[in-house]
């Protein structure tokens, strides 16, 4: 079997598997009381549940307790239409803490240090294989960081909608990393609400991972400092679905190094990761892919960003490695610099093979949509609505296909070393170029036929000419 074909089954089977986790989930959350009509609908039912556990223990000849924060245990009596987590996790009004075993049904874990319980509950679930529950409330974690098993497979962590995390330190409120990748790995967040106060660190750094998913995460940080909502490194295949990062960046208090999402820091190549549907603002880079100077970012590859919104950042994308990135349907808004840089100070680790389709720009009158600084290979840009944005390709972009139909000439920036080859770019069918045009102008790469073809007009911006191609020669007017 083909590597592709592995790839394929294992994606397949995982997406059966999250199905099931995501009934289990949705039943979990039908347990609990979110509001008094919901305690109201639900009286008989779990009066009727209550009087038959009752009635089990007594027969048994034992007693069962009810407690304040009681969940019902997987496999006792009377639960069959419930399926509860390995653990689940709750906090009463005077602040405890508490975490009871969902096979058990005995709390075995209590306190008023949340971080404390929540990672003791949390390393017997990846002891095994399981899943902790997080039931609504705010638990502080004060400083004190939760730390995933390495290694360990097959959890999640999921939080009941009210629930969230606050943490106040300098590192990362969730820690999902393994020393060698792949050590961790089939393991699922749902639901993680944090709210970071940090000057330094952020919310949720995962590194080393394989096999991941990551859904509707509300990730905030209001620390001034250089913090991250999410910091991927050394991965490979998952996904980042649903969910709002932001940071506390804004124009009146640009803080360096603010970033929603950044990929591919310093610790290892990041492959196969999609972002889909996030909402990401609020930062000095709402998605970074690798760090500057480049020679210490690993390489980012077969990145997919497909149906976001980044917004009221000073750079949507700010980009200083990466090969086979996809950028499609998203929408960029109201960024203070540029939507999208591509950036490559020093000339190594240079992006390559960039897509960059079907988006909509609505930025201010001299915002750049695209920018590129230096040496991108294989850009193709199709279908966006550049609105009043403008693209500037500086320095070496080979090989580009950009349309640029929606713009207008004051809009596009052709500057520094732009090579003659491999430059195409479509208004109204009329393309320029500074120099002579030739038929390997219309290659997207080196490898496919020229697209050139008789008729095709190319303004000379260099000699202030017009070339016509006519019987496949180029003629000057």
């Amino acid at each position: 079997m083909g590597k592709g074909s592995v790839l394929k089954e294992i994606w397949h089977k995982w997406s059966k598997e999250e199905q099931i986790i995501k009934t289990d989930s949705l039943k979990l959350r039908d347990m609990s009381s979110s509001s008094q009509t919901d305690q109201e609908d639900r009286g008989v039912s779990r009066r009727n549940f209550l009087r038959g556990m009752a009635l089990v223990g007594a027969a048994a000849g034992g007693a069962v307790g009810i407690g304040e924060g009681f969940l019902p245990a997987v496999n006792a009596a009377g639960s069959l239409d419930v399926q509860s987590a390995s653990y689940v996790v709750y906090i009463d009004g005077t602040g405890t803490v508490s975490a009871r075993n969902g096979t058990t049904g005995v709390v075995d874990y209590s306190g008023t240090n949340a971080a404390t319980v929540i990672q003791n509950a949390w390393n017997q679930v990846m002891a095994g294989t399981g899943r902790i529950y997080i039931r609504k409330g705010t638990y502080s974690l004060g400083t004190t960081s939760l730390v995933a098993s390495d290694p360990s497979s097959l959890w999640e962590m999921i939080f009941e909608p009210g629930a969230k995390l606050t943490y106040s330190g300098t590192d990362f409120a969730l820690k999902i990393n393994a020393a060698t990748r792949g050590n961790i790995q089939q393991f699922n967040l749902e639901n993680v609400n944090i709210q970071s106060s940090g000057t330094a660190g952020g919310c949720i750094q995962s590194r080393g991972g394989y096999l991941f998913g990551m859904r509707s995460l509300r990730l905030f940080n209001s620390g001034n400092g250089p913090v991250t909502c999410l910091d991927l490194d050394n991965l490979n295949s998952g996904y980042v679905t649903g969910g709002w990062l932001n940071g506390p960046w804004t124009p009146s208090n640009p803080i360096g190094g603010t970033a929603g999402l950044r990929i591919a820091n310093s610790v290892g190549d990041t492959s196969l990761v999609r972002v889909f549907s996030t909402l990401i603002s609020g930062c000095e880079k709402g998605v970074q892919l690798g760090t500057s100077p480049d020679t210490s970012s690993k390489s980012a590859a077969a990145i997919k960003l497909l149906s976001a919104e980044i917004a009221s950042n000073k750079y949507g994308i700010y980009a200083y490695v990466g090969q086979g990135i996809g950028i499609e349907h998203c929408w960029f808004e109201n960024q203070a610099s540029d939507s999208i840089v591509i950036d490559n100070p020093d000339g190594s680790n240079t992006p390559a093979g960039w897509e960059i389709n079907y988006n909509a720009f609505n930025e201010f009158a001299g915002v750049n949509d695209l920018r590129v600084t230096n040496y991108l290979y294989y850009l193709r840009a199709q279908g966006n609505n550049w609105g009043a944005g403008n693209v500037a390709l500086t320095q070496n972009t080979g090989a580009a296909d950009v349309d640029i139909a929606t713009l207008l000439p004051a809009q596009l920036t052709m500057g520094g070393a732009v090579p003659a080859s491999f430059l195409l770019f479509k208004t109204l069918g009329v393309m320029t170029k500074a120099g002579m045009p030739t038929d390997e102008d219309f290659k997207f790469l080196p490898t496919e036929p020229t697209r050139a073809r008789d008729g095709l007009l190319v303004v000379d911006t260099a000699n202030n000419r017009l070339w016509i191609r006519s019987g496949g020669n180029w003629i000057s007017a």
